[in-house]
């Protein structure tokens, strides 16, 4: 959010994309689990850190999650 101008972002446009990409990533492990990607639920934790993180947790807060 805080370098949404540098690309000519508004602050709505932002938020907007924000809340996409955290929709996406926040249900991960769901698909993570399914037949078309084949993860174990033992393979979950090597991957966590990728998407379970203090950004996310911002991202949560300005989208009022």
């Amino acid at each position: 959010m805080r370098v949404a101008d540098y690309f000519w972002l508004k602050p709505d446009q932002a938020l907007h994309m924000l809340e996409q990409v955290y929709r996406a990533i926040h249900g991960w492990r769901d698909v993570a689990l399914t037949v078309a990607v084949g993860m174990t639920p033992r393979d979950l934790s090597d991957f966590a850190p990728a998407f379970e993180h203090a950004q996310m947790e911002r991202a949560a807060k300005l989208l009022g999650r």
